[in-house]
């Protein structure tokens, strides 16, 4: 009597312990289901709203997707239409310049012989003044001024260098090269010989410099086109 009962209580025991286990298995089952449920909920909504973004840009209405698939086509259409843009924009920028490097320039468009005239009138009275300066005082025998072919040498002194002013009828420009300040180059405004970039005439410059050097007040603002 006694062993039977003892038999009963150890079988209730043992299923006892087994039903516990498998509710405890049953419940991490559902705890692991329910999460994936959530994560891939969270997938879905982000999924969703990466959606909303593209659409709102490309001025569409936004489209339900459920599958990941159809996600990654939608995200390789909006990438191709973003590169097909940016060829678009490349090739209007493009076609700009290439307009613009087409027209002519302000300066090209003065007829050769008006440029002509004008830098010869120019260069010629700066040579009768420089070579006016030899027979002063104020300059030692190492001065020396040449002109040919539109390019006007006037050599200072070892000391101070030497200044070459030449014509580029191409450009129609008067370019100066100055041992003191460097090369700069010359448009005809009109009236003057102007440097753009900062506003100065070749002529104001020219006496500054020659001032300078040689410590006398000069002024080529008397000479033709100045």
């Amino acid at each position: 009597m006694n062993m039977s009962r003892l038999t009963a209580k150890g079988t209730f025991i043992y299923q006892f312990l087994r039903n516990l286990r498998l509710t405890q298995k049953c419940k991490a089952i559902h705890t692991s289901s329910t999460t994936g449920r959530f994560q891939s909920h969270e997938k879905h909504i982000g999924a969703r709203r990466y959606l909303s973004t593209l659409s709102s840009r490309n001025g569409e209405s936004t489209t339900s997707i459920s599958s990941p698939r159809i996600l990654e086509q939608f995200k390789l259409l909006y990438a191709g239409q973003e590169m097909k843009s940016l060829r678009r924009n490349i090739h209007d920028v493009n076609a700009t310049r290439f307009a613009l490097a087409e027209q002519p320039s302000q300066a090209s468009e003065m007829p050769e012989a008006v440029f002509e005239k004008l830098v010869d009138e120019t260069l010629d009275a700066m040579t009768d003044y420089f070579e006016g300066m030899m027979e002063q005082t104020c300059t030692t025998s190492e001065f020396d001024v040449t002109y040919s072919s539109g390019v006007l040498t006037v050599k200072v002194s070892g000391e101070h260098g030497t200044y070459v002013i030449n014509k580029q009828t191409p450009n129609r420009q008067i370019w100066l090269s100055s041992p003191t300040s460097g090369p700069k180059r010359y448009d005809w405004t009109g009236e003057r010989w102007i440097y753009s970039r900062d506003g100065n005439c070749l002529h104001d410059l020219l006496s500054r410099e020659f001032s300078a050097i040689f410590n006398l007040n000069m002024d080529l603002s008397g000479l033709i086109n100045s």
